[in-house]
């Protein structure tokens, strides 16, 4: 049985819903996290890692381009045009590659702070997983 392009449009709809909220997540827990980063350098005790500014900042830029890709997939999805599918293919990749950059940080952060934590630890102590060395 054939899909046709009315069928898949519920499909993409209900994909684009889930990434829209997911990128919405992604946009409120940086921003927030960004506020706690802002509030610690304002009282100079800032004891994170350096790459959390730039991992917000990726992570911040990538939601946004992340919910524009959104709305040019909602606009592809109305109108089922070879001309949209090229705008919604376009800064979902984009999107994609920013939101990849963020993630990157992330990896570099947790592994950086994994290290960081297990090589500070004495001999016969318990390594903790915390970053607040």
């Amino acid at each position: 049985m054939a899909i046709g392009k009315y069928e898949m449009r519920g499909v993409t709809g209900l994909l684009l819903v889930v990434n829209l909220v997911l990128y919405l997540i992604i946009i409120g827990l940086a921003s927030w996290c960004f506020n706690q980063v802002i509030d610690q350098l304002s009282s100079n005790h800032f004891g994170g890692n350096t790459a959390t500014l730039f991992m917000l900042g990726y992570a911040l830029l990538g939601g946004v381009i992340g919910v524009s890709s959104v709305i040019a997939g909602f606009i592809h999805n109305r109108s089922w045009s070879r001309d949209s599918l090229g705008i919604a293919t376009s800064t979902a990749l984009i999107s994609f590659a920013v939101t990849a950059i963020a993630f990157g940080h992330v990896q570099k952060q947790v592994r950086t702070c994994f290290f960081t934590v297990a090589m500070a630890a004495p001999p016969g102590w318990p390594r903790l997983l915390s970053c607040s060395t």
